[in-house]
């Protein structure tokens, strides 16, 4: 959920009015609970709460509520929704003449007088305009280019692959999980996927040194391509983590602790 810092501080405003509410009337609220019971059901809470963000972290969320969760069609998300509105600024022209600045707009700048010199543009957002749920993943090449030798866009040729096909997502390569049984897993699962003429890309926001330095170290034969870091973020929470998508639906993703084999893949999600 996206908040303005004034909607931000008015939430907390809110919030702070209700806490003080019960702490000023802290004398009047009783337990439902004996003292035991209450302690014990507060035990349990934080087990469970500790428990599930730890699980959370190690493995994928058990809700998903980004907007690349399965089942999502990632060329449909990026399509701007019906009667959608576009942002909206204002524009401050400054200009200068006789050694005094003066603030304009496009309506009252005197267009016809010459003699005022610009000295600086500002433009400031009076209202938000409508995005896609996704709006910034778009894959290139490690020069930047964004078409392949067909002038074809790389971002749409890999979502419209009528196949199965494997992201292998790590927003950043310096910071991803490098254990070696797991890059030999992955290794292991290229080569399944080529043998049966199925593809396999890495996506990261890291450059291309790195990118080379981990290929060596890992004997990594799989390509590469550049993505906003943001957008991998959200893509899958892991570091790395393997997504496998069909006409740019996802249809299953993975975290590197549950790394699966090839075949395993094969009997749970091809149809």
């Amino acid at each position: 959920m996206h908040l303005t810092p004034w909607t931000s501080f008015s939430k907390d405003v809110v919030l702070f009015i209700l806490s003080g509410t019960i702490l000023l009337q802290r004398k009047n609220i009783h337990c439902m609970f004996n003292e035991k019971v209450g302690m014990m059901v507060t035990a349990a809470g934080f087990v469970i709460a500790t428990g599930y963000a730890i699980y959370c972290y190690r493995h994928l969320p058990v809700v998903d509520l980004r907007p690349y969760k399965i089942g999502t069609n990632i060329l449909e998300a990026m399509k701007m929704p019906p009667n959608a509105v576009t942002d909206s600024f204002a524009t401050t022209l400054t200009y200068t003449k006789d050694g005094v600045d003066k603030e304009f707009t496009q309506k009252t700048y005197p267009w016809q007088d010459t003699t005022w010199k610009w000295k600086s543009t500002k433009n400031k957002m009076i209202r938000e305009g409508t995005h896609p749920p996704i709006h910034d993943f778009k894959l290139t090449d490690l020069l930047g280019g964004d078409v392949d030798d067909n002038d074809t866009l790389y971002t749409r040729k890999f979502l419209k692959d009528p196949k199965y096909s494997f992201f292998l997502v790590s927003y950043d390569l310096n910071k991803s999980d490098k254990d070696p049984a797991l890059m030999k897993k992955i290794n292991d699962f290229y080569d399944a996927a080529r043998k049966n003429s199925l593809s396999l890309i890495a996506l990261t926001a890291t450059d291309a040194k790195a990118i080379d330095k981990f290929k060596h170290e890992n004997q990594a034969l799989y390509d590469f391509y550049l993505c906003d870091e943001t957008a991998l973020k959200t893509f899958i929470r892991s570091n790395p983590g393997l997504v496998l998508l069909k006409n740019g639906t996802v249809i299953d993703m993975w975290h590197c602790n549950d790394f699966p084999t090839f075949e395993e893949v094969r009997k749970k999600d091809f149809k």
